[in-house]
């Protein structure tokens, strides 16, 4: 019955489409091929509306595990802080972002992307604070829980999920994955092995040359291409082949959303490194009560478990994405990564029974998705934004890394002490002596 259905919906369509003229067609797909968009909450319960925001990236390597109050073992990190001398690649940066009254997000910093490197050696520690209008932090508001109302606790609804964007702040289209020069990673591209050319219900597209070879790794972005690509998706426009600057390209289809976040891992990995309470640091000295009220004088921060259980540390941690760190799979890659507060309100049944949707991943410890698993029907988000990566290289191959390293910089005016990078990538760890920095 319902594969039927299916197929009158199909003829019906097909019916509509031979009977409408090209404007109308457009209009028409443009109203039946829509996916449910992204709703940004303006309603908000048990938080401050965020209005402002800073992402700090710290470079870390691991310091070794320690005992925590409660009998907890933890691997601790030691992050780099802001330095008083200059190092040849940054080992401090952060990014400011503001909201406008009609949501309109803008960086606000002089530094609009972050510059790293994919190291086994090193990671990257990265917080966001989140300010609200009157610029308090507001962290700890989306930490509240209460065992007699999980479903209204922020705790239990809300996590970070982190994985890739599309398009960026100042408009970029189409902006997939891509080399330092410009060049697409056919693998955040394409869902397959060929060439799949669009059609009218195709939700999105790229234009490449008409024997273009996926693998090949040769797609340049061109930015008129791809906001020509978004203009003519969904439209009668989507199966012509376009003429541009002499040259002949057909709309190829790009991979799916679900699809491209379940290679995410392939280009970056976040490991959840929230605490308890939120804004502290990992291990310091608590001297007064927390933001629950609950006396912990005498205690330590300590890494944030589920249902903000603080003493037993048998108790599955739980993940919001206010610190976490990151590793990068790959170097020579510019990439936007998308970051968004997700608030989960469904629930969802398990064997266990009934659970809050936060807590319904069946083939994880606590129940928990990973920093990429974000589920298709989730659409409503506390806020929603692109982060420009920039991975100069792979320190694992020391040349290729090095050389772009001077490259990039050198495009940019700055000419890069050689000696230095040398023995801050490859040499002992005596070069990090004297540069402060915090426990992570």
């Amino acid at each position: 019955m319902i594969k039927t259905r299916h197929i009158l919906i199909l003829l019906t369509l097909s019916l509509l489409l031979i009977a409408c003229s090209d404007d109308k067609v457009d209009a028409l797909m443009k109203k039946i091929v829509v996916a449910p968009p992204a709703y940004i909450e303006r309603d908000i319960k048990g938080h401050e509306q965020i209005y402002s925001w800073q992402v700090i990236l710290r470079l870390a390597r691991r310091m070794g595990t320690t005992e925590l109050s409660g009998g907890s073992t933890v691997e601790l990190y030691k992050a780099y802080d802001l330095s008083h001398r200059e190092t040849p690649i940054p080992v401090y940066q952060d990014i400011t972002f503001r909201k406008d009254e009609n949501g309109n997000i803008t960086i606000s910093s002089d530094r609009k992307a972050f510059e790293v490197v994919r190291s086994d050696r090193f990671c990257y520690a990265m917080e966001i604070r989140y300010f609200d209008a009157n610029g308090i932090l507001i962290n700890h508001q989306f930490a509240q829980y209460d065992p007699n109302d999980p479903d209204n606790s922020t705790l239990c609804v809300h996590q970070h999920f982190f994985t890739i964007r599309q398009n960026s702040l100042d408009g970029g289209q189409l902006v997939y994955p891509m080399t330092l020069d410009s060049l697409y990673y056919d693998r955040f591209l394409f869902e397959g092995e060929s060439l799949s050319h669009a059609s009218l219900i195709s939700a999105g597209g790229v234009y490449t040359p008409e024997d273009y070879t996926v693998g090949s790794g040769m797609l340049r972005y061109d930015r008129m291409l791809a906001e020509m690509a978004v203009e003519n998706t969904m439209t009668s426009r989507a199966t012509q082949p376009l003429t541009h600057d002499g040259h002949r390209y057909v709309l190829a289809e790009t991979i799916q959303t679900p699809d491209l976040n379940q290679r995410v891992p392939e280009l970056f990995s976040y490991e959840y490194r929230d605490t308890d309470p939120i804004e502290e640091q990992l291990g310091e000295p608590l001297e007064e009560s927390d933001d629950l009220g609950r006396n912990r004088a005498g205690g330590v921060v300590v890494p944030l478990r589920q249902k903000r259980e603080y003493a037993s540390p048998g108790v599955d941690q739980d993940r919001l994405g206010f610190k976490g760190l990151i590793r990068f799979g790959m170097g020579n890659v510019c990439f936007q990564m998308r970051v968004s507060i997700c608030h989960i309100q469904d629930r969802v049944q398990v064997p266990a029974g009934l659970v809050l949707g936060k807590y319904a991943n069946t083939a994880a410890p606590g129940g928990l998705y990973d920093h990429y698993e974000l589920q298709s029907s989730w659409n409503t988000f506390d806020i929603d934004y692109p982060v420009p990566f920039i991975v100069l290289g792979d320190v694992a191959n020391r040349e290729q890394c090095r050389a772009s390293i001077l490259r990039y910089y050198a495009d940019r005016g700055r000419k890069v002490d050689e000696s230095a990078l040398e023995e801050m990538l490859w040499g002992d760890d005596s070069y990090f002596t004297g540069i402060p920095g915090i426990t992570f």
